[in-house]
């Protein structure tokens, strides 16, 4: 199976999120998943948007014409960007184990999301592992699943697999894509998906200036996308 890792079903804080909006994303994004070939997404919204439970609600998780996984994108307190996915219901309790809700803003220190994570049975995943990264040390390699690839910053992606190496830890990749047409930039082929296994995956690109260029008319088209909601209010 392959499985783009990294999709966000919302563009912007920006754009109002209404069901027609969510349902229109999704629709794009299976269209491309088709075109490309690919078999799936993780929908990775950040769960510190103040509409990610309103999204997650209308998602057609329940279909199965493509494979949905839900998921969430969260920020510790050292500004590490950080990936999760499982059921719903496991997200829901994983938002509520800490002093105030992620959804609510709350950063965890990255042990502490680490230690929530493991308790409910969550895989945790370094998101663009190397992208703005700021106190992670060596020691800190035992909290995470998994590294994730960065299609941003293709050139840092040899090394990424180097470091996950060294750690003994998987490497998935995924587009990061918050428009539609980004999906599939990058992706992961997995063994399993029910449940999803990390060990044994196999990460899996564009080639290096296809990314840079594919990435870079997608953030264009995101802005505009941005703009013209901004000027139609």
């Amino acid at each position: 199976m392959k499985i783009d890792f990294h999709v966000h079903p919302n563009i912007s804080k920006k754009i109002k999120t209404t069901k027609e909006y969510i349902i229109f994303q999704d629709a794009k994004v299976k269209q491309i998943l088709r075109k490309v070939g690919i078999d799936g997404i993780i929908y990775t919204d950040h769960i510190h948007h103040p509409d990610f439970w309103k999204t997650q609600k209308f998602i057609p998780y329940g279909n199965k014409d493509i494979i949905r996984i839900p998921g969430a994108e969260i920020s510790t307190s050292c500004k590490k960007d950080t990936l999760v996915f499982g059921p719903l219901k496991k997200i829901k309790n994983l938002d509520k184990s800490f002093p105030k809700k992620l959804s609510e803003g709350f950063k965890p220190q990255l042990r502490e999301l680490s230690a929530a994570t493991g308790k409910l049975g969550l895989k945790l995943i370094s998101a663009h592992h190397l992208r703005k990264i700021r106190q992670i040390e060596e020691e800190d390699y035992k909290y995470f699943d998994a590294l994730e690839l960065d299609i941003r910053n293709p050139e840092n992606n040899e090394k990424i697999m180097n470091i996950a190496s060294r750690h003994n830890l998987p490497v998935v990749a995924g587009s990061d894509a918050h428009v539609a047409y980004g999906v599939g930039l990058a992706w992961t082929e997995v063994k399993n998906i029910d449940p999803l296994e990390l060990q044994g995956c196999r990460p899996q690109s564009k080639d290096t200036e296809t990314l840079k260029k594919l990435y870079k008319k997608n953030r264009e088209l995101k802005k505009k996308i941005v703009d013209l909601e901004q000027r139609t209010k």
